[in-house]
């Protein structure tokens, strides 16, 4: 994979949001998660009106695809950027902060599913492959797979067809089309997790766990407080999370509370103090020290490391 930094993605402070990455149904648009079932578009359509730069936004429960067939492409996931080669998929699942820079002479097709999409259908074949597809963001490079680009790239346009007939989002077409797409796309991500598949019954667990601390880590829960809510004791959790992740649970909770922090840091300004209010810290002093002994260096320093470069990437 190319690994090049995508300089020319930029980091605007949104208008109108004081504090944080805009959340959309579809970019640009307000709503709900229920505004969007099932959606699939252009990449030219949505990003010709922008001139091309999607900026920084998160979707709250919203899995999409991004299909790049040809052109070029440049991907910002949260603190990420990165300029794959094409063709490649990016898969972003629901709560990752993301953007693209798209040349204006890039094809390819943006598929959309919300969580309420997937209720609709039967969770089996399904869901599994919807877990390893969006287990993580994903920019899969797919010049040594032609024969599933090919496959999928076909399924997306008759996908599209079938998107533009009348009604044609609610037939039950679209939705055997979007399936097909998800379920060939996570055939080579099952292979990476092969071992998480054999203990599937442990991973519904696991998995509940990684939604418990997004919705309760900014509130600091003590591990006590995540496994009584699972019905497990803090060893039992621990184990399952060394299972599965290969760390405590405990490194995990703070893993996600570092996230945020490096992520509010890169796209939100405001002060550092301020930051760590936001982030559940009575004290900013102690903020700072947790997030040195984190990732060895100060929230400035982190913050100037990350500006300096977008200032390199601008006189590039």
């Amino acid at each position: 994979m190319n690994t090049a930094v995508a300089h020319s993605i930029k980091r605007r402070r949104p208008r109108g949001m004081d504090f944080n990455v805009p959340r959309f149904a579809l970019y640009g648009e307000r709503g709900g998660p229920e505004t969007v079932l099932l959606h699939i578009e252009d990449v030219q359509d949505r990003s010709r009106q922008y001139n091309w730069e999607i900026d920084a936004h998160v979707h709250n429960s919203l899995y999409q695809i991004i299909c790049v067939t040809s052109g070029t492409l440049q991907v910002a996931l949260d603190e990420q950027r990165i300029a794959p080669h094409v063709p490649t998929i990016v898969a972003v699942p629901p709560g990752v902060v993301h953007a693209f820079h798209f040349g204006p002479d890039t094809r390819g097709y943006v598929l959309s599913l919300s969580a309420r999409w997937l209720a609709t259908g039967k969770l089996d074949e399904l869901g599994e492959a919807m877990r390893a597809l969006f287990a993580k963001p994903r920019v899969m490079e797919m010049a040594s797979q032609e024969h599933t680009m090919e496959r999928v790239q076909g399924l997306l346009h008759e996908l599209m067809a079938e998107f533009r007939q009348p009604d044609g989002a609610n037939s039950p077409v679209a939705g055997w089309l979007a399936r097909s797409i998800v379920w060939r796309l996570a055939q080579p991500c099952a292979r990476e997790q092969m071992d998480l598949h054999r203990e599937y019954r442990y991973h519904a667990v696991f998995s509940d766990f990684r939604d418990l601390i997004e919705q309760h880590y900014l509130e600091h829960w003590p591990l006590g407080k995540y496994a009584q809510s699972l019905n497990l004791s803090v060893e039992r959790l621990n184990r399952l999370c060394r299972q599965h992740a290969g760390v405590s649970a405990f490194e995990l909770v703070q893993d996600r509370l570092i996230h945020e922090a490096c992520r509010r840091l890169i796209y939100i300004v405001v002060p550092v103090t301020q930051l760590a209010y936001e982030l559940g810290f009575a004290d900013p002093g102690y903020f700072c020290r947790f997030f040195k002994r984190r990732t060895g260096c100060t929230p400035n320093e982190y913050r100037s490391k990350h500006a300096s470069e977008d200032r390199q990437g601008a006189r590039a």
